[in-house]
């Protein structure tokens, strides 16, 4: 009945890439607790593959992911460009300078991210230069994949950086990657058919008010 009145109230479902959630929902969620506070959110995370289907099948609310992967049956609401990054071990030569390419990355052993889409898309990257990986070690989960970098067991790519990052407090080091071309852009998904309501539509934008104000730019390597 509140929202009939035009207040945004309720549980709000929301479906997310796991690699990215716990960078950049904290500071999504804590103002949406400031602004909204009669909303409560439920979090659906997995592979990009996974929250498409809980969006196509109406599992989730909105979704947040890349808008490589949406097709015509999406609206997008882009919240920033997401260019991908090297992490390399903190003693590999490539850690002391400021960026590298990928011609240098392809020759030492690769820790691949290996979810759907994303193990496509780095791939691309590489075979699009011409240039064959060397997957050492492969991983579901971007905190592995860290640790084993940390470890010296190769080096790996991202695109969005971990919320606890702190130059010179990990056995990583994240360097920019001069020749990857255009960032793709990481954003809402809703249905584009849909008719959204209040609830949906206060919290898209607050998100967009996030992004105005500079919210999401300490997620990013530019």
């Amino acid at each position: 009945m509140q929202s009939v009145t035009g207040i945004a109230t309720g549980t709000l479902r929301i479906a997310c890439y796991a690699t990215a959630a716990p960078a950049f929902l904290p500071t999504i969620l804590r103002s949406v607790t400031e602004r909204l506070p009669s909303i409560s959110i439920t979090v659906l995370e997995g592979s990009m593959s996974r929250i498409m289907n809980n969006l196509n099948d109406g599992d989730a609310d909105l979704a947040f992911t890349y808008q490589n992967y949406i097709d015509q049956r999406h609206r997008f609401d882009p919240l920033f460009d997401a260019p991908p990054y090297a992490i390399v071990p903190r003693d590999d030569p490539i850690a002391a300078a400021e960026s590298t390419t990928l011609a240098e990355l392809a020759q030492r052993p690769m820790v691949m991210l290996d979810l759907p889409f994303a193990r496509e898309y780095y791939r691309d990257l590489f075979e699009k230069e011409g240039l064959a990986l060397n997957i050492a070690h492969s991983t579901r989960s971007s905190e592995i994949l860290r640790a084993l970098v940390s470890g010296g067991f190769g080096v790996s790519l991202l695109n969005i950086l971990p919320l606890d990052y702190r130059e010179g407090e990990s056995g990583y080091r994240i360097i920019r990657i001069r020749d990857v071309g255009s960032a793709p852009t990481f954003g809402i998904v809703t249905m584009a058919a849909a008719d959204q309501p209040k609830i949906v539509q206060a919290f898209i934008a607050n998100c967009i008010e996030l992004r105005e104000k500079g919210a999401f730019d300490a997620l990013i390597v530019t």
